[in-house]
């Protein structure tokens, strides 16, 4: 998953759903008002974890990626020998 479409689905849904939107909004702010620095505290939380699941899914994608590289490398290359 790409952080661009996870982006486009927040706005759509925000789009589609302007009360709900509006509601997380100020519920948002209020905790903001109400307890900077436990929302602060969830902020930077939330922003770490979101770092580590985007490096874990990078270094998933590119071993995926290298793993069919191989795969088809391996096919080629059995291809040749049985000719």
């Amino acid at each position: 998953m790409n952080l661009h479409g996870f982006i486009e689905q927040v706005i759509s849904f925000m789009q589609n759903n302007p009360l709900i939107a509006l509601i997380a909004v100020v519920v948002f702010l209020f905790l903001i008002y109400r307890r900077p620095k436990l929302m602060l505290s969830l902020f930077i939380l939330m922003f770490l974890l979101a770092s580590i699941y985007y490096v874990i899914m990078e270094a998933a994608s590119s071993a995926k990626t290298e793993k069919q590289r191989l795969i088809h490398e391996s096919e080629e290359s059995s291809t040749i020998e049985r000719k």
